[in-house]
């Protein structure tokens, strides 16, 4: 449920997208705006800063570091690929003393009145509580939640390092330098919350200050796909997270983990609370059935299995219609990116796909293919569309065969590449970069396997572009050309071949000729820039493998 207002000024038409979840929260609870809230605590002073909180969008993210990275422990790895499917509430700041005094009744740092030479420096209304262990976190939280403003509670590790970095793949979530002017500014001491420098999600002192509790025991790594993970049964330490001001700079990396005994407290130990989004009202979803009439299992994360004569996925949405016109389907098979399916009428809320099906793009008329994995976006199509108008299936879908193996649902891990960096590939998951920037380089490959992968970094916050476009030049003749594009901001590859896993320009369709010479630029759309910034490759000779 939410609320549409639109406005006119000039020759466009704008639109404000407002959850209904404001008007349904307790008094205690009002909205900023449509991304963030306050929590109204009583008795707080004046001069306190609140408990606002930020909302974080779902989205999947590569947890962990690369083993080659200076200064990453062994605990970070193996990196691995997690989905974190659906949006919550990040506290913008850690839960401050006067917040703590306000809901428990006294402040923790008072035990350290008696130490003169270092309670003056800890002890301030609106720096982070400290001096509490994971056991009174949970106290904390069970008070607020007796309050009836909403379900709080600790954030899962996995939310933690997905809100730190903020979308990004670098190892501080302000780029690859990890100078002191960023993480202790001034201060030698806990400060007050909010004073150095937000990350892209406007979330303060995710690094320094002090470290903060999770919900998660402390355990080692999977390398496995997960969704929404919550970290290991039982353990003897709970997970710690975001340093404090005194540990080296390489431990303030977003992926650096430590563990602290639940039971004991810390001069530097704090916490930054979560609440839980979309209780009041319906989220919009996408579900996956394996039968026009199914309603039983939703095969979002998971594989359905069909007989050879039964192929079908069935797509059903619960998103508002508001003032569109129609619904338009994308999917994206396994690596590619979205390609249109199939429109669909307003009043519809479902899709049906299988072999001869009406209305479906020429393209998948044979039906959903054994084997493959998909991920599907609805969009409503209402002018101007908006990134309101636009819904993503949180997890893929697998489709096999019945009695086959279920296809490997996790995303790999993709090129990691620095920010300004754009590379060309022979295989899709990296290898070599076959035409550095401002050089150039070679490829070859078999007629019956030509295929070329572009990969990029802007070093932007991915929430905020809505597409790439690639063109490319041919022979260094002419302009650059539209070879295709992403259809999504979370795409940062492209990969051309015969086979068009991705949206690709009918001149360039047949996929790369050999015997040509290419040189790539990707473009970046992202609203928030008044230019779109641009990145382009070196010279990639294509020839023929033998020749």
């Amino acid at each position: 449920m939410f609320l549409l207002l639109k406005f006119k000024k000039g020759n466009k038409m704008y639109k404000i997208i407002i959850p209904m979840l404001i008007l349904f929260l307790p008094p205690s609870v009002f909205s900023v705006d449509a991304q963030s809230i306050i929590v109204n605590i009583p008795n707080l002073p004046e001069v306190a800063v609140p408990l606002e909180m930020s909302l974080i969008p779902s989205g999947q993210f590569t947890m962990g570091s690369p083993v080659e990275l200076h200064g990453a422990r062994e605990d970070e790895f193996p990196r691995h690929p997690v989905n974190i499917s659906k949006p919550f509430y990040i506290g913008k700041y850690e839960v401050t003393q006067a917040q703590w005094q306000a809901i428990m009744g006294y402040n923790p740092v008072d035990d350290y009145e008696a130490n003169m030479d270092f309670y003056p420096y800890v002890h301030h209304i609106n720096k982070p509580v400290v001096n509490v262990t994971w056991d009174d976190c949970q106290d904390f939280i069970q008070k607020i939640n007796e309050k009836g403003w909403g379900t709080f509670r600790l954030p899962t590790e996995a939310e933690w390092e997905y809100a730190c970095r903020a979308g990004t793949t670098t190892p501080f979530y302000w780029g690859s330098d990890g100078g002191l002017k960023y993480i202790q500014k001034y201060s030698p001491f806990i400060q007050e919350v909010g004073l150095k420098l937000p990350n892209a999600w406007n979330l303060f002192d995710m690094i320094g200050n002090v470290f903060e509790f999770c919900y998660d025991w402390y355990g080692p790594y999977s390398s496995e796909y997960q969704i929404d993970p919550v970290g290991p049964e039982i353990g003897k330490n709970k997970v710690i997270r975001g340093g404090y001001i005194y540990i080296p700079e390489t431990e303030m990396r977003s992926a650096a983990r430590a563990h602290y005994p639940l039971d004991e407290k810390s001069a530097y130990g704090g916490l930054r609370i979560v609440k839980e989004y979309c209780t009041n009202f319906s989220t919009p979803t996408i579900n996956i059935y394996d039968t026009p009439d199914s309603t039983d299992e939703d095969y979002t994360g998971k594989t359905d299995f069909d007989a050879v004569d039964e192929r079908n996925l069935t797509l059903r949405w619960n998103i508002p219609a508001w003032d569109g016109t129609s619904w338009d389907v994308y999917v994206r098979d396994g690596l590619g990116g979205y390609q249109f399916l199939a429109r669909a009428a307003l009043d519809a809320n479902q899709l049906d796909w299988f072999p001869g099906a009406a209305n479906i793009a020429a393209k998948f008329a044979s039906g959903p293919e054994f084997g493959h994995v998909y991920r599907f976006r609805v969009v409503r199509l209402a002018w101007p569309i908006g990134p309101e108008d636009v819904y993503d299936q949180t997890a893929a879908t697998g489709f096999a065969m019945e009695s086959a193996t279920a296809p490997d649902l996790a995303p790999p891990v993709m090129p990691n590449l620095n920010p300004g960096q754009i590379a060309v590939y022979d295989d899709l998951l990296g290898g070599n970069d076959l035409a550095p920037q401002n050089g150039s380089g070679s490829d070859a490959d078999k007629s019956t396997q030509r295929a070329i992968q572009i990969a990029w970094n802007f070093g932007s916050n991915l929430a905020d572009v809505s597409d790439y476009r690639v063109l490319v030049k041919v022979n260094e003749q002419g302009e650059f050309q539209p070879l295709g594009n992403t259809n999504s901001g979370n795409i940062t590859y492209y990969y051309w071949s015969p086979k068009e896993t991705f949206y690709t320009a009918k001149e360039f369709s047949p996929g790369p000729q050999t015997g040509n010479s290419y040189r790539f630029k990707v473009v970046e759309f992202n609203p928030k820039n008044k230019v779109n910034a641009e990145l382009t490759t070196g010279l990639l000779n294509y020839t023929e493998e033998g020749e």
